[in-house]
């Protein structure tokens, strides 16, 4: 089963395609209902976006299709409306979800790197201790979805889970998506993991731009190159610039960013 909510930004949102699907809904008629909803009072509009999709119609031919997300404040107030003990059950699950995914993202902000672990205290563990090891693996499954590798990694031998190997990267972040594979080898030949430390996400993108035409990669425009940052679980921050937290750029191979 897909995770119940998903990570935009820094807001949990849960979509109206997967809350139709869960509570058995026509999707239409849950549309119906968020539309009805911001109708009698416009100042849920925030806690509704509006978005589109592409779909199967048949003979490889696509349309586009509307769909809602939602943060927990605007599934609360849809799920109101839907009623049954498999209903009741759904959205103690939905909520369970929303508990978890919003404790991993505070957990996850309030870390300025000092420790590799997150504190035993966590409310991102609170839920899980003593747990059987699927539930436990279930919640590392959402960690990931939400914040990628590098969060999964500060919480997996605290909730009782083996030690893994760093060996490999599996670079997955709030989408689900795997990083792009280039910007996984380029990490790989030209950062290293340092919990705390800040580099510019400017100085970083000169540096991978560098490797690329060093390779003879076309290599990604900034944009991207943000992009594919956050899949690999560094996601953007800002002061008087963007920055990244937690890893750093090898010090014989930093391409200096130009005056």
């Amino acid at each position: 089963m897909s995770a119940l909510v998903q990570v935009r930004g820094e807001t949990v949102l849960a979509s109206s395609l997967d809350v139709a699907r869960s509570f058995d809904k026509r999707h239409d008629h849950v549309m119906r209902t968020i539309k009805d909803l911001i109708a009698k009072r416009s100042d849920l509009s925030p806690n509704f976006g509006e978005m589109v999709h592409q779909i199967e119609i048949g003979s490889g031919a696509k349309r586009s299709a509307r769909y809602y997300e939602m943060d927990r404040k605007g599934f609360t107030l849809l799920a109101m409306g839907f009623t049954g003990p498999k209903a009741l059950e759904w959205k103690i699950a939905y909520i369970d979800a929303f508990d978890r995914m919003e404790a991993a993202l505070r957990a996850a902000a309030n870390d300025d790197g000092a420790d590799d672990e997150i504190a035993d205290e966590s409310p991102v563990f609170a839920q899980v201790r003593g747990d059987d090891l699927d539930r436990k693996l279930s919640l590392a499954r959402e960690i990931r979805l939400a914040y990628g590798r590098h969060a999964v990694r500060r919480m997996w031998n605290s909730i009782g889970l083996p030690p893994v190997e760093d060996d490999e990267p599996v670079l997955i972040g709030a989408s689900g998506d795997l990083a792009p594979h280039e910007l996984v080898q380029w990490m790989n030949e030209r950062t290293e993991r340092a919990p705390g430390h800040r580099v510019g996400t400017l100085e970083l993108h000169r540096d991978y731009q560098r490797w690329a035409l060093e390779t003879g990669r076309e290599g990604m425009t900034e944009a991207a190159f943000g992009r594919g940052m956050v899949r690999a679980g560094y996601p953007s921050r800002r002061s008087n610039t963007t920055y990244r937290v937690g890893l750093r750029l090898l010090a014989d191979r930093v391409c200096p960013i130009a005056p």
